[in-house]
């Protein structure tokens, strides 16, 4: 039994393989890819900059800095600069040098410098005072000697008085322990000196354009300058003498009156110049029509002298004085005419005394001639 059964597997067995050799093999199966997971490295951590030290000199440089600052502004606003300039220029230079070491970042130094700079600065404020107090009142005194001169604490009391009183303040200023106000003081009182020569000026311009007449020669600039001379009256009048900045524009309201008026004047007296030369003209022509030139001739040739000099003066644009030479040689022309006719009727009388001695004695020799007349007869 075992046997017939071995011999029955067999063939099954070789049928088997007969199968498997006529067939490819089948491949083994491919394994499915493995992806490796990917991994991100960890950063190596880098460690923080190293913080500088805190500088602590820099607040206290920044708070120097602005402390100097405003001494140095204010130095400055007082115009120390214009008399003490080689001590400012040496204070400066260390506050320059001071800012220029803090922009830096060396405050340390920054301290240094602007503390030298506050110590030169601090020096240099009174010194610098005393000077500009000294220079304003040497600017008075001399605005206060030109009104002396002139007469002008007579002509404009009130604003001369005004001037003494701000003087006075001063004085009292500079001798106290803080002289910085009388800088200001005396700059006002050197105003209200200008004030009073100007305003004593504009009166005279005002009363001479009256005098003579003058307004209507340019009668927009009169009626201007009246009308800005009223008001700088008022302003004074309103206390304008109290404040520096006030007195100023007194001054500029005086100073146009005075341009305004020196035009009218100035109109004027040219009217005045070509009102002689006609006169001159005149003279001249009537002398010439008596023969002058002839019959006087040396007060004639000075005649045309004086007029040729009056006519360069108005050419010139002097018309003062061009008028006050037509005028002197209009009067030599009228006395060279004056004296031509003279000399003309005395000769027309001599010619006329002269024919009629001539008629007389012509008379008496036709008489004679005639013999005497026969008795009887009348």
């Amino acid at each position: 039994m075992k046997s017939g059964l071995r011999l029955a597997v067999l063939p099954l067995a070789a049928l088997l393989a007969l199968s498997c050799a006529s067939k490819p093999p089948t491949p083994e199966p491919t394994p499915p890819a493995v992806t490796e997971p990917t991994v991100t490295p960890t950063p190596t951590p880098v460690p923080p900059p190293a913080q500088p030290a805190e500088d602590l000199d820099k607040p206290k440089a920044v708070a120097l800095k602005a402390e100097v600052l405003a001494q140095r502004k204010h130095i400055f606003d007082l115009g120390v600069p214009e008399v003490l300039p080689d001590d400012w220029a040496k204070a400066d230079e260390a506050y320059v040098s001071g800012v220029k070491a803090l922009d830096a970042g060396n405050s340390k130094g920054a301290l240094e410098l602007l503390g030298g700079a506050g110590k030169l600065f601090t020096e240099l404020l009174p010194k610098g005072v005393t000077a500009l107090a000294d220079r304003a009142r040497s600017q008075a005194d001399e605005w206060k000697a030109q009104d002396l001169k002139a007469g002008a604490q007579t002509d404009s009391p009130e604003r001369f008085a005004a001037g003494e009183a701000a003087y006075a303040s001063a004085e009292a200023a500079y001798a106290s322990a803080d002289r910085e106000p009388s800088i200001g003081e005396w700059k006002r009182a050197r105003a209200l000196y200008e004030l009073t020569l100007k305003h004593q000026r504009a009166l005279g311009l005002e009363s001479l354009v009256a005098e003579k007449g003058f307004a209507p020669a340019d009668k927009g600039n009169a009626d201007t300058a009246l009308a800005r001379l009223a008001d700088e009256k008022n302003l004074f009048d309103s206390g304008g003498g109290k404040t520096l900045d006030a007195v100023s524009k007194g001054i500029d309201l005086l100073d146009e009156v005075v341009l305004r008026l020196n035009l009218v004047t100035r109109k004027g007296q040219e009217n005045l110049a070509i009102a002689a030369r006609t006169r001159s003209g005149d003279a001249e022509q009537k002398s010439k029509d008596l023969k002058a030139e002839v019959a006087v001739k040396d007060g004639w040739t000075k005649a045309k002298e004086v007029d040729a000099s009056a006519a360069s003066l108005f050419s010139s644009e002097h018309f003062e004085e061009a008028q006050a030479g037509y005028t002197q040689a209009a009067e030599l022309f009228e006395a060279v005419a004056a004296e031509a006719q003279a000399k003309r009727d005395s000769a027309i009388a001599a010619m006329k005394a002269a024919d009629e001695a001539q008629a007389q004695s012509l008379a008496k020799a036709q008489a004679a001639d005639q013999g005497p007349a026969p008795a009887g007869t009348n």
